[in-house]
């Protein structure tokens, strides 16, 4: 565990997991990073400050 840090879970479709995988290699990146991009535009969309 990450200090200062805490986990955020939920449950998908394996399909939905694989895609995320999928699109994390094709973008040269890290599940966690398009995690913390798509819940700053989630936060963002609905006028809160973008933390993630």
């Amino acid at each position: 565990m990450l200090a200062g840090k805490k986990v955020i879970a939920s449950h998908f479709d394996p399909a939905v997991s694989k895609q995320l995988k999928q699109l994390a290699l094709e973008q040269d990146t890290t599940v966690q990073a398009l995690l913390s991009e798509a819940l700053n535009e989630l936060f963002e969309k609905y006028g809160k400050k973008p933390i993630a």
